[in-house]
């Protein structure tokens, strides 16, 4: 089972750095235990606090917005930052990684 791991850090100015990660569960043999696995690194939020990625899941139920799949889930945001969006839960929603890339072949076709 794979799941989001966020790690949230205050910098010295007082700003809140996010660092998203996907991690799995493995088993380690040598010590007969269970540890988490960095499967992925999907970079780094400014601005965004964990529990704002936490209600961005829960506002959609942890399904895709619009096929309704739990796996393969990332955020997107609606308004592209680049395009003068924002990390504010209203601009953020969740797809999985197909209805993020069809979404990402219309936005290149406008």
């Amino acid at each position: 089972m794979a799941f989001f791991r966020i790690k949230s850090i205050k910098s010295t100015q007082g700003k809140h750095i996010s660092y998203l990660y996907l991690v799995k569960n493995h088993w380690d043999k040598e010590k007969q235990q269970s540890r988490q696995k960095v499967v992925l690194y999907i970079g780094k939020v400014e601005g965004l606090e964990s529990f704002n990625i936490k209600g961005v899941y829960e506002a959609y139920d942890g399904k895709c917005k619009n096929c309704g799949r739990m796996d393969t889930l990332t955020i997107s945001h609606i308004l592209p930052l680049s395009r003068g969006g924002t990390n504010d839960l209203y601009n953020l929603q969740v797809l999985c990684k197909r209805c993020k890339s069809k979404e990402h072949l219309v936005e290149i076709k406008r």
